[in-house]
């Protein structure tokens, strides 16, 4: 759920609110402090926050940002003694705001995105029931406000988010949003949200670039659009070399969109210094890219990783993929001492460490030129995949998974060359041997397959069948991400 978390903390736009005490003054200052908190600049941002406050006592916007910088380092932090120690200030935070200008159309607004943030932190650690309850209140008063100021844009902004998240939550997470009591629709969501980009970017304003990335994010991991969300990241030349959320956020893309030595670019120009708040993820990114590549000094970088990071999530993941390393090596000893990292570090709250944990605990290593084609597929070369899995028969996979996963990577590869119609014979393949297998490459082609008959051949009625059959497969790591992805495509094809 990590599209979801980083997308409900996103900017907020305020502008000078009425001349009763403790107003809305979105001056040069706090224009500086925005900028300075969305490149992760917290302590400059905190130094500004201060200025204004004496300059400026009843400026209300500097309790936003407060939140926002709390909020924003629980959610990279992923820690729950983080948590746990700067969630007490969202209560001091709403308290102060009683005092602000409840006339204003940003009271309310403000009111809901500090909900919405420490909500956003909740749901990155799993703290389910009480991140609803926040979604609610959110939610309430942003119904009331767009009741009171029906043509104040910023709420139909955060509206638009919510509508478009709320219309992909898997099944078993339903209970959120029968709680919530808002309709989710992920078509009217996204257009709504598409309409606030556009407008944003006619009237310039200050925070059209985060809803853009807002935008790329759901584009990306909700409507499965990797070449549209690339796209969008190449034209609005998002400024990572000065921004670590920029960074993150055009090198997350990048390389799941399989643009790797763009991923790399990125990454390598990313602003690592003292006074950017610690981002380690970024690491782990870096690493994924290299091995992408086949170069096992990502070795370094998994590593980093593991040491800075004290989260709870990618840690079984990283351990997996720095035992990749060793076995690409030809080092088997130092790849079981990591796949048992894997199995006893880490949480299997995401599903890539779900995943991770699952190939883990499988006796068999993998098949050299099988995980081979594997990275060089997800990194986007594909000719170096097309050699590696040309050296693999049918005879030569031991086992259930491995037939299953060889048609797979076999219709993927088609897939990413635009060979849709023997993609779909592939996908078909892997999904009548892989019955009864527990993985996820059945319920993967199915939803490859939907995306095929949906955007290429335009044949809504298979699409729809396929998005389906990805929703009835059991037991696989990836269920909550491919049925809300399923779960939104079904509603795109009605």
């Amino acid at each position: 759920m990590f599209c979801v978390v980083v997308c409900l903390l996103f900017p907020l736009n305020i502008t000078l609110g009425s001349s009763c005490i403790n107003a809305f003054d979105y001056n040069d200052n706090c224009r500086t402090i925005y900028k300075l908190i969305m490149e992760l600049r917290f302590n400059e941002a905190k130094k500004k926050i201060i200025e204004e406050k004496s300059a400026q006592p009843n400026n209300a916007l500097v309790i936003l940002y407060d939140d926002y910088i709390d909020a924003l380092s629980v959610v990279i932090d992923e820690n729950k003694t983080a948590l746990q120690t700067k969630v007490k200030n969202k209560k001091m935070h709403l308290d102060a705001l009683e005092n602000a200008d409840k006339t204003s159309p940003y009271y309310l607004l403000c009111k809901a995105e500090i909900e919405l943030h420490w909500a956003a932190a909740r749901l990155k650690l799993d703290e389910l029931p009480t991140a609803a309850k926040e979604l609610r209140t959110a939610y309430l008063f942003l119904k009331e406000n767009k009741k009171k100021f029906p043509d104040f844009k910023p709420n139909n902004k955060t509206l638009a988010l919510l509508q478009t998240l709320l219309g992909t939550v898997p099944e078993k997470y339903r209970w959120m949003t029968d709680l919530l009591g808002m309709p989710g629709d992920v078509v009217v969501g996204m257009k709504n949200l598409k309409l606030y980009l556009d407008y944003a970017q006619l009237t310039g304003e200050p925070f059209f670039e985060e809803t853009n990335l807002l935008y790329q994010f759901l584009l990306l991991y909700i409507k499965n659009d990797k070449k549209q969300a690339y796209q969008a990241v190449e034209a609005y030349r998002l400024p990572y070399k000065s921004s670590l959320l920029a960074a993150f956020f055009a090198a997350d893309i990048a390389l799941r969109s399989h643009h790797t030595d763009k991923a790399l670019e990125i990454l390598k120009a990313a602003p690592m210094s003292e006074a950017f708040y610690p981002m380690p993820i970024l690491y782990l990114l870096r690493a994924n890219a290299m091995l992408y590549k086949n170069d096992t000094a990502a070795k370094i970088y998994y590593l980093k990783f593991i040491s800075q990071y004290k989260g709870l999530h990618y840690i079984k993941e990283a351990y997996l993929r720095l035992a990749w390393c060793y076995l690409l090596e030809g080092d088997s000893a130092q790849y079981q001492v990591y796949t048992k990292k894997c199995l006893e570090k880490g949480s299997t709250l995401m599903d890539a460490d779900k995943q991770a944990y699952k190939e883990a605990q499988i006796a068999t290593a993998p098949h050299i030129s099988l995980l081979t084609a594997r990275l060089y597929c997800d990194g986007g070369y594909y000719s170096k995949a097309q050699i590696a899995l040309n050296k693999l028969r049918a005879a030569d996979m031991s086992t259930l998974m491995q037939k299953t996963e060889r048609l797979y990577r076999q219709g993927r590869l088609f897939q990413l060359t635009n060979l849709n119609d023997l993609a779909i014979l592939k996908y078909k393949e892997c999904t009548s041997v892989g019955v009864g297998c527990e993985c996820y490459y059945p319920a993967k082609s199915y939803l490859e397959m939907g995306s095929i008959y949906e955007k290429i051949i335009k044949d809504k009625s298979k699409a729809s069948e396929c998005y389906k059959q990805v929703m009835s497969i059991k037991n696989h790591s990836y269920k909550d991400s491919f049925d809300q992805q399923a779960k939104a495509g079904i509603a795109r094809v009605k």
